[in-house]
């Protein structure tokens, strides 16, 4: 019973509290809609898989610790997706100018253009 819940959770911990740290860095950083769709997607998510496994795979308590650890992990996986995407992103942009620039010197040089 509890004994089961308890190690599952603790076990889980880990990307319980990251979803949590994701949400509060998204949120500081004035970006609070995309944490709100993944914290509801989460919620909805737990709440099935509670569903799932008490009731149709009778796996009790452990069953709906197990649930709270997939939905932090399904969390967690959306969000690194999601910062995965901004660094991308700002990297093309700050990258992408100097090695424009870097190509269009090898390119007058390769062909004596300069």
């Amino acid at each position: 019973g509890a004994a089961a819940y308890l190690s599952i959770y603790i076990s889980g911990l880990f990307f319980i509290m990251m979803s949590f740290n994701f949400s509060y860095i998204l949120n500081a950083l004035g970006s609070g809609g995309f944490p709100f769709v993944i914290s509801l997607i989460s919620a909805v998510l737990n709440i099935g898989g509670n569903i799932l496994a008490v009731a149709v795979m009778d796996w009790g308590v452990a069953g709906i610790a197990s649930a709270t650890v997939f939905s932090a992990i399904v969390s967690n996986i959306s969000y690194i997706f999601y910062f995965s995407n901004i660094i991308i992103k700002h990297s093309f942009i700050f990258i992408f100018p100097p090695f424009i620039k870097t190509f269009a010197h090898y390119i007058s040089k390769t062909f004596n253009l300069l």
